[in-house]
């Protein structure tokens, strides 16, 4: 190479490294932020990115809790528990599901209100805030397929949770294994 090439590759080397640290620094900036598309109109919004613990429970173990909050009318919600057990031994999921899908939405709802009871929570944790019931169907369970109550809360509402409620490393969505079915309410 001669001594004039050798300058232009240095020179790049120099410039591409520079540019490249830039764009680190950009995209650093705006990592906090997401894009979201709306469905109706195709139009993106900036949202700013809220932290998320993750939480599993037994919807034994929920039922328990959210009988004891509501002492004074838990027959209510029996029945709508009943059909929710009911996925454990349907023979086949997608079609109960829809069966069910009343008593789902009305217990994924309510959880979800007694969450949130007496907290100050912004329109950013309510939008992030989500109650799912989902079905464990790994072949590895002992005990067979579970259904479970999941929960995706903002961080700074992790204090709402119950304390013996299994807290998650990562979200549950991910598993191949998990079918879920969530409630998000932007109302409240």
């Amino acid at each position: 190479m001669k001594r004039k090439e050798i300058q232009y590759l240095m020179g790049g080397i120099v410039i591409g490294a520079i540019i490249g640290m830039l764009l680190i620094l950009l995209l650093e900036e705006t990592n906090n932020q997401g894009t979201v598309a709306d469905p109706n109109t195709n139009e993106t919004s900036n949202i700013e990115f809220v932290p998320q613990a993750f939480y599993l429970v037994e919807y034994e173990q929920a039922q328990a809790w959210l009988t004891s909050i509501l002492a004074d009318d838990p027959a209510t919600l029996e029945a709508n528990w009943e059909l929710i057990a009911g996925l454990i031994d349907a023979e086949d999921i997608s079609s109960y599901w829809p069966d069910a899908n009343e008593s789902i939405e009305l217990i994924l709802a309510t959880i979800r209100k007694q969450l949130i009871a007496g907290q100050n929570v912004s329109a950013q944790q309510n939008a992030a805030l989500s109650t799912c019931i989902g079905i464990d169907q790994s072949p590895y369970n002992i005990t067979g397929p579970g259904v479970y109550v999941y929960i995706e809360v903002p961080t700074d509402l992790v204090e709402t949770i119950p304390e013996d409620w299994e807290a998650l490393d990562t979200p549950k969505e991910n598993n191949l294994l998990w079918t879920t079915q969530c409630y998000t309410s932007e109302e409240e």
